[in-house]
């Protein structure tokens, strides 16, 4: 909830055209996104990456939190593809509580 809130916010400041867009123009097409993305393609990635970044890189960082932060930060790098620096910094604080989950 708390990274929902933060994304709107950021969004309406930084993007303001684009706020609700999506919900608002392609309504049918944000329902679908809602309820599959997360289980089709959300869910399965997270399980992929950490169960591979944890796996490979375990002997290089010694400590449970480097492996955590390194994760955390490989995640967010991962998503600068998006070339949005906000979906960046949300990205890595959300691999942060996911490696916490995963570990």
């Amino acid at each position: 909830l708390l990274a929902a809130l933060l994304l709107g916010a950021c969004t309406a400041i930084f993007e303001p055209g684009r706020f609700l867009n999506l919900p608002l123009e392609r309504t049918s097409l944000w329902i679908v996104i809602m309820f599959l993305y997360p289980i089709l393609s959300v869910f399965p990635q997270e399980m992929i990456f950490r169960a591979f970044f944890h796996a490979r890189y375990a002997p290089v960082f010694h400590t449970q939190r480097l492996m955590l932060m390194a994760s955390a930060v490989a995640f967010g790098f991962a998503h600068v593809l998006f070339q949005n620096w906000v979906a960046v910094l949300l990205c890595t604080a959300g691999g942060f509580i996911f490696g916490m989950t995963y570990e």
